[in-house]
């Protein structure tokens, strides 16, 4: 009896063994796989859902359309500022080269023996964009051609002769530039001798 009992078992095992391989070998279709994944991810939101304590899914994609739509306004603020720093940066560098530019034109202004006092205003009726070359770079070649324009149309920025022939210096003096004296020498006046201060 106990050789039945052994066979038996081993046939209930062959069996079930035998359904067990049916049923590893069973194929699911394209459309069985998607279903069992689109089931699977529903659960997971679910689970997720409940975790966060949103119990309504169109209010979750509320929640997220206000996220995304705040996100993007940010994004659209900060790329606003980030181009209006760039752009006043980028004018005051612009402001500082015309500067740079303008003294320049000043220091060739007064080589070319403009009056020091109109040299400011000289300097301004200067186009800047006409001393520089094709890189936007300072030329000093265009720079000269421009005061020599300029000083052909206004020649009055430049000293006269006789304001060149009253204008030197002492010799013995204090270094200070002086106007000689022109026509007659003065004239010298009698003094009295009783007053003392006159002497």
């Amino acid at each position: 009896m106990a050789e039945e009992t052994t066979v038996t078992t081993t046939t209930t095992e062959t069996e079930s063994a035998t359904e067990g391989a049916t049923a590893a070998e069973k194929k699911y279709s394209e459309e069985d796989v998607n279903g069992i994944v689109k089931k699977k991810s529903e659960k997971a939101v679910e689970k997720v859902l409940k975790e966060l304590g949103i119990s309504d899914r169109e209010k979750a994609k509320n929640i997220l359309a206000k996220a995304a739509e705040e996100e993007a306004k940010n994004k659209t603020a900060t790329e606003t500022a980030n181009a209006n720093a760039e752009a006043q940066r980028v004018a005051e560098m612009d402001g500082i080269k015309a500067e740079n530019h303008r003294v320049r034109i000043e220091n060739l202004l007064l080589t070319s023996s403009v009056k020091p006092e109109k040299v400011e205003r000289a300097s301004k009726l200067i186009d800047i964009e006409d001393c520089l070359d094709e890189d936007g770079n300072f030329d000093k070649g265009k720079a000269e051609e421009a005061i020599k324009a300029l000083l052909k149309e206004w020649p009055e920025l430049l000293p006269s002769k006789a304001d060149e022939s009253t204008v030197g210096f002492t010799i013995g003096g204090d270094g200070q530039q002086t106007k000689k004296e022109t026509g007659s020498a003065k004239k010298h006046i009698p003094q009295k001798s009783w007053n003392r201060f006159n002497y």
